[in-house]
């Protein structure tokens, strides 16, 4: 299979092949890109989308089908599976595809449940402000999804690093009043609380789209503190380093391609609010 990397351990090439077709994994996905394919390309909320389209959404990815067909406990399984068999792969001996491919299959609760965030009037936090500068918004616009030859969907996981996605937009660089808020520290409790009972195993400073965690935590630190995340930070056991601290091919692309019309696609509309 040519979307399968060579060089991969007997035991690690088996679980991989039987991955990339696995139908639980299909559906959870397809779910997804469902709940939003309004808002990826060709959608049509993607010019002129109303905020009530976009918590529509929201609402059919945080209480709808989706989230049913993607249940937490079948994505840790798959996680765990994929550590058991693809270990020296994630570590050791890093196999760069397979480490994307852990990573978005990682990030996709927390992710969700990122997005399914609420500030203190109960309004969701993609939709209540304090997202993005409209720049930032603008180059996602432009970079988060992009095609390949054969037309599949993938996600440009630099772009999602370098505006700090999997945290909706917050970065260690905005001022005080957009960066302490409750959507904040309610978004990274979804990641702390996630990272804690679900430890990223080839560490947190190796992930794409968790690498900016600590310095956006530091920066809150800084800016917000040192008790303002006090009370997440010791609800997920604390923070420790290396583990919970502060165009992707092959066959990462089913995943990256719903990251990317689930994240990507999503903002891109909120963006256009």
């Amino acid at each position: 299979n040519p979307l399968i990397p060579s060089g991969l351990s007997s035991g690690c090439n088996d679980f991989i092949t039987a991955f990339n077709k696995d139908d639980s994994l299909t559906s959870c996905t397809k779910s997804l890109i469902e709940a939003t394919q309004n808002f990826g390309p060709g959608g049509s909320a993607t010019s002129s989308p109303s905020t009530a389209e976009v918590t529509g959404a929201v609402d059919s990815l945080c209480t709808g089908s989706a989230a049913n067909a993607c249940p937490d406990s079948l994505i840790r399984g798959k996680l765990a599976d994929f550590y058991s068999a693809c270990s020296n792969e994630l570590t050791s001996n890093p196999n760069q595809q397979l480490r994307n491919t852990y990573d978005v299959l990682y990030v996709l609760t927390p992710l969700r449940e990122a997005i399914c965030s609420k500030d203190d009037s109960g309004k969701y936090c993609v939709v209540s402000g304090g997202n993005s500068s409209a720049g930032i918004k603008g180059a996602l616009a432009s970079a988060a999804l992009s095609r390949r030859a054969d037309n599949g969907i993938v996600a440009n996981l630099t772009t999602f690093q370098t505006n700090n996605l999997a945290f909706l937009f917050r970065e260690p660089d905005m001022d005080s009043s957009a960066l302490c808020t409750t959507c904040t520290r309610n978004i990274l409790t979804n990641y702390f609380n996630y990272e804690s009972d679900c430890l990223y195993a080839p560490g947190l400073s190796s992930s794409i789209l968790l690498g900016g965690q600590n310095a956006l935590v530091g920066a809150i630190q800084q800016k917000c503190g040192a008790n303002f995340l006090n009370g997440a930070v010791q609800a997920a056991g604390g923070i420790k380093q290396g583990t919970f601290s502060g165009a992707v091919r092959g066959v990462s692309d089913r995943f990256a391609g719903a990251i990317a019309i689930v994240a990507g696609g999503l903002t891109v509309a909120i963006s256009l609010l």
